[in-house]
């Protein structure tokens, strides 16, 4: 969080070790995640309503912030996310993802 967004935070734990299998580019790609719940330490350091911007193997890319309510109805990558964002898991879960085509 402060490499990317310049702001403090502290890790409360590990919530999803993911295996996610898709495909981007006309290639297969095979991403090993893990997913932690975070809390910033001062959060109003974080502007709510700002877009942050990155660039990577040059795509564009645009990150913000939505409330828990609206992320059901948000496309987000893995899916899993868009449910298990509002039902956090008490311990660690493993999760495999396919979105390959058999």
């Amino acid at each position: 969080m402060l490499e990317e967004l310049g702001v403090e935070s502290d890790v409360k734990r590990h919530l999803w070790f993911v295996e996610n299998f898709f495909e981007y580019s006309n290639r297969r790609v095979h991403e090993i995640a893990n997913y932690f719940l975070v809390e910033l330490t001062e959060p109003s350091q974080l502007p709510l309503n700002k877009v942050f911007r990155g660039i990577e193997a040059d795509v564009d890319l645009e990150f913000k912030w939505f409330p828990l309510s609206e992320i059901p109805e948000t496309e987000l990558k893995p899916d899993f996310l868009r449910t298990g964002l509002s039902d956090l898991p008490v311990e660690t879960k493993y999760i495999k993802v396919s979105e390959i085509a058999s």
